[in-house]
């Protein structure tokens, strides 16, 4: 029995509950407990472990005042935080032309950090950069912006002004080569693939007079007679040419032959020159030039041999359910729905034990349901289509997307979601080896849909749903729960890693502290207390 108090004594020291001096009593069953009713530390919120006080400026250089290009700018912020640590740092310096130099980065230590950025040969702007304005963000997302001028949107938005030791920070860009500032001109433009049935890739080859820093990035529209629009871009390869392309999936609902109506090419040193099809007053105006007679048919044809949409609608259709209704059992229906995210729950009643197949689409997001599959008649309901989509998140420590789904709860049967994986999204989170999980919220534990995952032709990542929450695609397994967020007092014992755990699966370190997602669901006394007792449980 008392070994059970001294644990439990010890847990409520921890947690700050007894002053840390303060003797064990050897007679509890007489004496009551001292609680200690010292203010918590300036910052912390609650069990004290939430850390509620934004980082503020100490110092900030740059390590190096002249770079010579091609080369890098460092610049060191140092801020007072002691609790949940230096997070994010955004250093702004602008020239006397007024061209700004974002420098910002992850912050690699607790109070300080350091970001660069890479100024590569065929960099327009040299001169002299000024530091403009500092943003420090913490690990608890408590963020501090400082201002050159502090005009009256800055005081509204709680920003400060840049102490003026502070306001002279200044690196310097030396160019000691030859500045490109001509444009590449198309030479020539070919369809690799003329025709594509899909799904399938389109391919595009450009070709510049590019001759000095190179073609960057080129962008060929193309439009079909029912004006639809594809757009083909992506980064070139080579110094004056580049090949680019598209996926087509097999939902792809706009079959037909496609014709070149714009092209954009843009060199390294950010050159651009636009050619349109039909050069008007605006195309004028900006400097556009007038695609060459030769290159006005260039085209491809899309046929999709797989399936036709037997109606294709959206939800502003007044009447999608009985329109959805008339059409036979075994009915394929495209219906976007970036006009209005409400589906009506006549719709799926329209389609429910019929083998007629709906395809939602909007913004690189699709929900498929065949209707044998509304199986749950009692969730039939309105729902919410709207997905908010973070495609630069991070989930314990692996790159990821985090979708978040309207407020449907269950749903009426199993949804096939596909999400399009875009080039920024396959440099970032990758291509195959993903991993799909549902937050759990009642557990916090994230709860695996799919594992394994690689984009399909077609680049989409796709996975079943029986309801909305919020869904994670992760580059990596996770491995359970959130991560604890650690305690954040520093004049305070350690109280245990986040993987140090019970058999039960619980830990100390869980139940004392918050998380990033949640970060108000830590230093419950009374779960932990709980936890301690139950480790002498037979």
């Amino acid at each position: 029995m008392k070994k059970i108090i001294a644990l439990l004594l010890a847990v409520m020291m921890m947690l700050g509950a007894l002053p840390m001096a303060s003797a064990i009593q050897t007679e509890p069953q007489t004496r009551d407990l001292v609680i200690d009713t010292n203010p918590l530390p300036d910052g912390t919120s609650g069990s004290g472990l939430v850390d509620t006080k934004a980082p503020e400026l100490v110092d900030i250089t740059v390590d190096t005042p002249t770079v010579t290009i091609p080369g890098t700018v460092k610049v060191t912020v140092k801020t007072d935080k002691d609790m949940s640590g230096l997070y994010f740092i955004t250093a702004v310096f602008k020239n006397n032309e007024g061209y700004t130099l974002n420098i910002q980065g992850g912050a690699g230590e607790n109070q300080s950090g350091t970001v660069s950025r890479d100024i590569d040969e065929w960099f327009q702007h040299p001169g002299e950069y000024t530091l403009d304005s500092v943003i420090v963000l913490d690990k608890a997302y408590n963020e501090t912006t400082y201002v050159k001028e502090l005009d009256k949107y800055g005081k509204e938005q709680g920003y400060k002004e840049l102490p003026d030791k502070y306001k002279d920070v200044s690196f310097t860009i030396v160019n000691d080569q030859p500045l490109d500032t001509k444009a590449p001109e198309l030479v020539d433009i070919t369809v690799e693939t003329p025709e594509v049935t899909v799904p399938g890739t389109v391919k595009v080859t450009v070709t510049t007079d590019e001759d000095m820093s190179g073609l960057y990035f080129i962008t060929a529209v193309f439009k079909n007679n029912e004006g639809y629009t594809l757009n083909i871009q992506g980064g070139a390869g080579e110094n004056q040419s580049g090949t680019v392309s598209r996926d087509i999936d097999e939902w792809f609902r706009h079959p037909g032959e496609y014709t070149l109506d714009s092209v954009i090419v843009l060199d390294k040193a950010y050159n651009e020159t636009t050619y349109v099809k039909e050069l008007d007053k605006y195309g004028k105006e900006h400097g556009y030039k007038e695609l060459p007679a030769k290159f006005k048919d260039v085209s491809f044809t899309i046929r999709n041999s797989g399936f036709s949409y037997d109606l294709n609608t959206s939800t502003t259709n007044p009447n999608l359910a009985e329109d959805i209704a008339a059409l036979d059992n075994d009915a394929i229906v495209g219906i976007t729905y970036g006009g209005d995210t409400t589906l009506p729950k006549e719709v799926i009643e329209a389609i429910q034990g019929t083998d007629k197949t709906l395809i939602l689409e909007e913004s690189g997001i699709q929900w498929i349901v065949n209707g044998k599959d509304i199986d749950n008649i009692d969730e039939i309901k309105d729902l919410n289509l709207h997905v908010d989509i973070d495609q630069n998140a991070q989930v314990q420590g692996h790159p990821a997307a985090v979708l978040t789904f309207g407020d449907n709860g269950k749903l009426p049967g199993d949804f096939l979601i596909r999400v399009k994986a875009d080039y920024a999204f396959r440099q970032y989170i990758g291509m195959k080896e993903l991993y799909v999980y549902y937050l759990d919220n009642e557990t916090g534990e994230y709860v695996e849909v799919k594992a394994n995952v690689t984009l399909t032709a077609d680049n989409y990542v796709e996975f079943t749903i029986d309801h909305n929450s919020t869904f994670v695609i992760t580059a990596g397994k996770l491995g359970g729960p959130i991560p604890p967020k650690p305690p954040v007092v520093p004049d305070r014992p350690s109280i245990g890693g986040g993987s140090s755990s019970t058999g039960n699966g619980s830990s100390l370190s869980g139940l004392l502290s918050g998380t990033k997602e949640n970060p108000n669901t830590g230093g419950d006394v009374l779960a932990a207390l709980a936890w301690a007792a139950s480790l002498f449980k037979s």
